[in-house]
């Protein structure tokens, strides 16, 4: 039942930590990322295609960008839901 809302059930979930901790959480979503992807690539040696580095590769420079150059909310939001998805997109089509 869970995971048929997973995808509203972390929107939602987004929205209420960047509501409770702002750039904090932001900062944690990225790093959450990196290393889930270091730790996937190491120990489950799980073999990524070309699209899968592309998308992190975008979302490391939205996340930079996002933190450095644009400080709208609304942006920020944006890169933890992207973080959350991509995360959860791994486990939800099993690939670990």
């Amino acid at each position: 039942m869970f995971f048929k809302y997973f995808w509203f059930i972390s929107l939602l979930l987004s929205f209420f930590l960047f509501w409770l901790f702002k750039d904090i959480i932001v900062f944690l979503t990225i790093l959450s990322v990196i290393f889930f992807l270091l730790i996937a690539k190491c120990f489950y040696k799980v073999s990524f295609m070309y699209i899968d580095l592309i998308l992190f590769g975008i979302y490391i420079l939205l996340g930079i960008i996002g933190l450095l150059i644009i400080s709208s909310d609304s942006f920020k939001v944006f890169i933890i839901v992207l973080g959350v998805w991509y995360i959860g997109s791994f486990f939800l089509n099993k690939r670990l």
